[in-house]
Formats: C-alpha cells, sequence, structure tokens
C-alpha cells in the first residue's frame, strides 16, 4: 500500500477529472469506441488498473499449490474500489456523473453536426514527366487517388531536407492507406536526373510503389509549378514554395500546408483521412 492508502500499482494513476475533453473536430472520424477512449480513457484505465491490482497485491489469493481463494478476491476488490472511492473524495465523485454527460453530448455532436467540406482551390492538369527510376510517369496513374504534393531540389541545404523528412512521417503515418500517393517535383531538372533522384529517395526511405520523384522538361515544371499549383516559377533560380498541397482523386487542390507550422503534419493527416471519407 502507498502513502495514500492505495495500492502501490494505483497510487500514481492520473486523475480523470484533469484529463482535457476534446473537441467535436478531435473525433472527426474515429469509430465509436476510439472516440469513447478518447473522451474518457482515464476512468477505463482504473478498471484496467484495479484487474492488475487484484493479481499484484493477492486479491486472487493462491495458497501454495492450491486454487485462488473466491472469497478473498472478491473482498479485496471491494476494498480496493472502497479505497479508490475514499481517496477521490466527495466533491470528486460528484462531478463523474457531470463528466460522464458531457462526453455522452460530445460524442451525440460529433455524429450529429455534419462536417464542413475541404474547399476546392484549384485543379491541376494532366501531365507526363518521368520518375525517379527513369521510366515515364503519366498522371493519370493519380486518378482516384488522394496525394500530397512538394516542390524540392537534391543540392538544397535549406528546407529540403526538412519537407522530404516530413514527407517521409506522412509515408509512414499512413502506411495502412497504400492508396494515398505522394509526389515530390524537382525544381532543378538540370542536375536532378533519375539517378539523382533515385539515390536521393533511397536516402529519405521512399516507397516506390507510393511516393513519386519527378523530373523532366524545364517548362513543364515551371507551368506546374506556377500556373496548376500557384507555389513558384521553376526557371533555374531555385527559389520555391515550402508548401505541401493536397490533391483528391479529381485533380482538385483541397488544401495547403506551412511546412513550418508546428501543426501542420496533425492538419494534413485529418484533412486526409476527412477526404477519405468524402464520396467517390
Amino acid at each position: 500500500m502507498s502513502k495514500t492508502g492505495l495500492p502501490a500499482c494505483l497510487a500514481d494513476l492520473p486523475n480523470p477529472l484533469d484529463h482535457p475533453q476534446p473537441t467535436p473536430r478531435d473525433l472527426v472520424g474515429r469509430t465509436p469506441w476510439s472516440a469513447w477512449d478518447a473522451l474518457v480513457p482515464l476512468p477505463r484505465q482504473r478498471y484496467r488498473h484495479l484487474a492488475g491490482c487484484q493479481q499484484a497485491d493477492g486479491g486472487a489469493g493462491r495458497g501454495p499449490g492450491g486454487p485462488p481463494h473466491q472469497a478473498s478476491r472478491s473482498s479485496d476488490s471491494a476494498q480496493v474500489v472502497h479505497e479508490i472511492s475514499l481517496a477521490e473524495g466527495p466533491s470528486q465523485q460528484a462531478r463523474r456523473p457531470v463528466l460522464l454527460l458531457a462526453a455522452c453530448l460530445l460524442l451525440l455532436l460529433a455524429a450529429c453536426v455534419p462536417v464542413k467540406p475541404l474547399p476546392v482551390l484549384g485543379q491541376v492538369p494532366q501531365f507526363q514527366l518521368t520518375l525517379q527510376t527513369d521510366t515515364p510517369f503519366d498522371s493519370h496513374s493519380l486518378d482516384g487517388h488522394i496525394w500530397v504534393a512538394n516542390f524540392i531540389y537534391t543540392t538544397c541545404d535549406g528546407p529540403c531536407p526538412m519537407m522530404s523528412h516530413q514527407m517521409r512521417g506522412i509515408q509512414n503515418s499512413t502506411g495502412s492507406a497504400p492508396e494515398l500517393k505522394l509526389v515530390s517535383f524537382t525544381v532543378d531538372p538540370a542536375h536532378d536526373t533519375p539517378p539523382v533522384l533515385a539515390k536521393y529517395a533511397a536516402h529519405f526511405k521512399a516507397d516506390p510503389a507510393r511516393w513519386y520523384f519527378l523530373t523532366g522538361e524545364m517548362a513543364r515544371l515551371h507551368d506546374l509549378g506556377l500556373n496548376a499549383f500557384k507555389l513558384n516559377s521553376v526557371d533555374g533560380s531555385l527559389s520555391h514554395s515550402t508548401r505541401f498541397v493536397l490533391v483528391d482523386g479529381k485533380r482538385r487542390i483541397r488544401g495547403y500546408y506551412l511546412s513550418s507550422d508546428d501543426g501542420f503534419p496533425k492538419t494534413l493527416l485529418h484533412d486526409i483521412r476527412q477526404l477519405q471519407s468524402e464520396p467517390s
């Protein structure tokens, strides 16, 4: 037993009243049970600790070579529950039903309030470029797929390595959704030949089935960067945007994300899940 009078494994269990409640936006895309876990994880955690304490503190009560003592199990369980109730105090016990009611209301709100669709910010035309494998790439292969795009170049010692690291994080975070594609366009096609891009892709452990590095004629890349994505020119200056772009299965631009924003990966992944739930 700890100094607080609770079993050792319950002594430093966090108080559910200190747990910040999520907003309805945080619950979008969750299943009912995962949403419930997000709302009230700590009371469930207490029950799991209770089961562990019955075994760790002798609640099951096994004698030398004998069967478990059922009476000891029930009495110890009641004692642990009683000690938890005493430790929480009358005011906390009185607030518990209010927290559960708030959790239920948030679940209902998340289920009933319609999610606002992501805006349509532009249209990417069909294009043909060259993959890091030195094979032709036709954008028709992206039709029907959600994809994330950015512009980089391999000799960049500024934001490009971080942007490619972030793209790798998106690849790893969406491993259960192989239909999601990632596309990195070079802004230095004169240097970034397919073999150079292949080496760069290997450095960042890019999955060639999902993450495409594209090069080609400067005029085509310039048209895509400036007129389609509205991010940057591709004219040999090597100046480029540090934004990521979310594109849906109809080649419509649905979001821009500044890579320097702290919350950018979380926001992008949220919007990807929202697009996945849209009717095709």
